[in-house]
């Protein structure tokens, strides 16, 4: 369903491009990322700023989910669209939740109805389907 990252440790001004650099190793992968936060010591609004525009490039930010404690929790970077959450439960609830919407777009047509909703408007549709019923009902 998702990457989950865990970043633990203190993180300061001496380490956040390491640390960067390290999340722009996960952003590579195919599918959505968690970025866990919880642990981190010294997480401030700045490094949160920093860390997203290190992997802007990187990362389609409608896939991107930080874990973050409730101060930073209300901090979004300016001109982000990232999900912000309290927990891992949480940011994987959203995710299925992407993917349920994304699935289920798919599966409709691109006038946006169902397969049986066209069928019962389209008379074409019903004729055609009908007649699959009376060919297996004369078969039986």
């Amino acid at each position: 369903m998702a990457t989950v990252v865990k970043v633990t440790g203190h993180i300061g001004a001496q380490n956040r491009e390491l640390i960067a650099a390290h999340l722009c190793r996960f952003t590579r992968l195919e599918g959505p990322l968690v970025l866990d936060l919880l642990d981190c010591q010294g997480f401030s609004e700045q490094l949160l700023e920093t860390i997203l525009r290190k992997i802007d490039n990187s990362v389609d930010r409608a896939e991107l989910t930080l874990v973050v404690n409730q101060p930073l929790g209300d901090v979004q970077a300016a001109g982000t669209d990232v999900e912000i959450v309290g927990s891992v439960a949480e940011a994987l609830g959203i995710m299925a939740a992407h993917i349920k919407q994304r699935r289920t777009a798919m599966l409709l047509p691109s006038g946006g109805r169902s397969r049986s909703t066209a069928r019962a408007t389209d008379p074409q549709a019903a004729q055609v389907a009908n007649r699959g019923v009376h060919q297996t009902n004369e078969a039986v």
